[in-house]
């Protein structure tokens, strides 16, 4: 089958035929609550999926993680080795705390569904399951066979699934990640900003604030300078921002600090950007 639109038009149907059932999967993904520090429940999310490729005909390995739930690996069990691949990604865990589901329910109104999750991104993991499955209902064989990896630690910087999924990539032909679309017109993104993760100690000296205040070095006034000078590298017409998230310090409030520490986010548009920031 060479045509195009004889295609887009079965895959339509396909799934306006089951939308309920894609409903009904999103739905299951959300009830799965999946914050990226609860291993079990990261095991949990990444087995259901698991067993929802196998029922696709799948040959799938979860490889489990040292501090994380680890990454799903799937792909057709009677691929052509001939062929390139298409990775299409996603990952599982969510920026939701255990329990939000209570405070922020699932609900489906209007056409519309909300829920802890959802958008980011289990949305794209229910069009990755249903867009295999219109292929395999159409029996269309793709010119580049699916690869699906799912991690469990995107929301946290990738650190123990990296690897994996470089090795992947440098095998891929292509690569098409399910994050979900900007804004209303739901256009795709064509490129991602890159990430930079960094931690600022300061190391003071301790002393009892009322009674010998200034045999001290408060570490918390010093981190606060530097916070200034952390903010000064945003560059919003270039793409570079520089955003301290988590900040900590002291030991009590009648004593001055001897330790303080800032957590700080980077993302730039360009690689060099990022060396410069670094450098910094």
């Amino acid at each position: 089958m060479k045509n195009p639109d004889k295609i887009v038009a079965m895959a339509q149907e396909y799934l306006l035929t089951n939308r309920d059932e894609m409903i009904l999967f999103l739905k299951e993904l959300v009830g799965y609550e999946s914050p990226s520090d609860k291993i079990h429940l990261q095991h949990q999310i990444l087995e259901y999926l698991k067993d929802r490729f196998l029922a696709m005909g799948y040959f799938v390995i979860h490889v489990r993680g040292k501090n994380t739930g680890g990454y799903l690996y799937a792909r057709p069990k009677n691929r052509n080795k001939h062929l390139p691949f298409q990775l299409m990604i996603g990952h599982c865990d969510t920026v939701w705390p255990l329990g939000t589901i209570e405070e922020m329910p699932l609900t489906y109104t209007g056409g519309k569904i909300k829920g802890p999750g959802i958008y980011d991104m289990k949305a794209g993991i229910t069009q990755i399951v249903f867009s295999l499955m219109a292929l395999r209902e159409m029996k269309i064989s793709p010119k580049v066979e699916p690869v699906v990896f799912i991690n469990s630690d995107e929301e946290i910087g990738s650190r123990e699934t990296t690897n994996a999924l470089k090795r992947l990539a440098k095998l891929a032909d292509r690569a098409y990640v399910l994050e979900p679309p900007l804004g209303l017109n739901g256009k795709l993104k064509t490129a991602r900003k890159g990430l930079g993760r960094f931690t600022i100690t300061v190391r003071g000296k301790a002393a009892h604030a009322g009674l010998d205040p200034t045999k001290g070095v408060n570490a918390i006034v010093e981190l606060s300078q530097q916070v200034q000078k952390l903010y000064a590298m945003n560059d919003l017409e270039n793409g570079i921002t520089v955003n301290v998230g988590m900040i900590e310090g002291g030991i009590s409030p009648n004593m001055v600090a001897p330790s303080s520490k800032a957590v700080i986010d980077v993302r730039v548009l360009r690689e060099a950007d990022g060396e410069v920031i670094t450098k910094k």
